[in-house]
């Protein structure tokens, strides 16, 4: 009797030790499992962390480098056309959305380029993303190379290229219809010689209202511009700089105070010889229509209304 009791106490004594060895092996493997579990998400945390250091830094970085909140890249996306018809298409298209949004469209044009200020014209546009209109005189840049330089680059920008005469001598160029057809022949052909593209839109020297022209305006020399398959444009808004004698503030003032009171503005300005307050006020001019006014800036194309003069 006293054997069977012995057996049962080792056989219990046994059974009690798996249970307590069964047992310290689970609470190892559970203390294993926390500390791998820890690791985890000290690595999650840790990822977290770096992602969002990662995040903060290039948005200081976007912040350092003085974009403006509102950029004519915005208003303006990036797009690549093949051709002048779809070009025409797409300014057409973001007009027609601006318009329908309230927002004001605005056709910047320089006349009497291209000249030696035309460059710094053409870099400051490309900084606000901004593409407008050239009405180019022939005889007004330093050479033919040197037109067919900065022709070629208005062109290549994303910019309209338009033509202003040959020579701008309105005394010589109303004159007569023959005089006016030799100078506008002479011009047509000498852009398109340049560039290989024949031009669609012409400026009057003076603008379609001028006095040098009288009723021959009307009668002669706007069938002849029209005959050669251009559009004429004038302008709504003038900023004042045609004699020169004007300074960056009053340029800008002018701008601003014109495209206010428009829904849509074609603006006057030149980038020939003696206009450096001209480009002097283009930076301010650009960020004020941009970022105060939200306007649409956009160059003329064959969509574009013309703004005439009546008559």
């Amino acid at each position: 009797m006293s054997r069977l009791n012995n057996k049962k106490q080792i056989s219990i004594i046994i059974i009690l030790s798996v249970v307590l060895i069964l047992l310290i092996a689970a609470l190892i493997i559970l203390t294993n499992q926390g500390r791998t579990q820890d690791k985890a998400d000290t690595a999650t945390q840790s990822s977290a962390e770096t992602a969002g250091m990662a995040v903060s830094t290039e948005s200081e970085t976007e912040s350092a480098s003085g974009v403006p909140k509102t950029t004519a890249a915005e208003t303006e996306p990036a797009t690549v056309v093949d051709s002048e018809a779809e070009r025409d298409a797409y300014y057409s298209a973001l007009v027609t959305k601006a318009q329908a949004s309230g927002r004001k469209i605005v056709y910047l044009t320089f006349d009497d380029g291209s000249g030696t200020l035309t460059p710094t014209v053409l870099d400051t546009l490309d900084k606000y993303n901004v593409k407008a209109t050239f009405f180019v005189v022939g005889n007004y840049s330093p050479s033919e190379d040197f037109a067919r330089t900065e022709y070629n680059d208005i062109i290549s920008r994303g910019h309209t290229l338009g033509i202003h005469s040959f020579t701008h001598s309105r005394a010589n160029i109303y004159e007569s219809f023959d005089a006016f057809k030799a100078d506008a022949d002479h011009m047509y052909n000498y852009v398109t010689e340049l560039t290989g593209r024949p031009p669609r839109f012409w400026r009057f020297p003076g603008g379609s209202a001028t006095s040098f022209a009288d009723s021959r305006m009307k009668s002669d020399y706007i069938p002849y511009i029209e005959s050669l398959g251009m559009t004429y444009y004038d302008w709504n808004v003038s900023s004042g700089d045609g004699s020169g004698n004007i300074t960056r503030d009053k340029v800008y003032q002018n701008v601003i105070n014109g495209v206010t009171n428009k829904d849509v503005s074609v603006v006057l300005m030149h980038d020939g010889s003696g206009h450096d307050e001209t480009v002097a006020a283009l930076p301010s001019i650009l960020d004020t229509l941009i970022n105060e006014m939200n306007c649409l800036i956009v160059p003329i194309t064959a969509s574009t209304m013309p703004v005439q003069s009546q008559f």
